[in-house]
């Protein structure tokens, strides 16, 4: 289960007219896109090295 199917599950799932889920979701995109950015930003430092 890829990361797109995980994010389309907990939006088609979770319904964001609830504050507290909703939040969560953002939590989770928040997390996600730091993860991503580090991901990103070391296999650039080891592109480069």
């Amino acid at each position: 289960m890829g990361w797109m199917e995980m994010l389309r599950y907990i939006h088609k799932n979770v319904p964001d007219r609830e504050i507290f889920h909703f939040t969560t979701i953002v939590n989770i995109r928040y997390v996600l896109e730091y993860i991503f950015q580090f991901l990103f930003d070391k296999q650039i430092y080891l592109f480069i090295k």
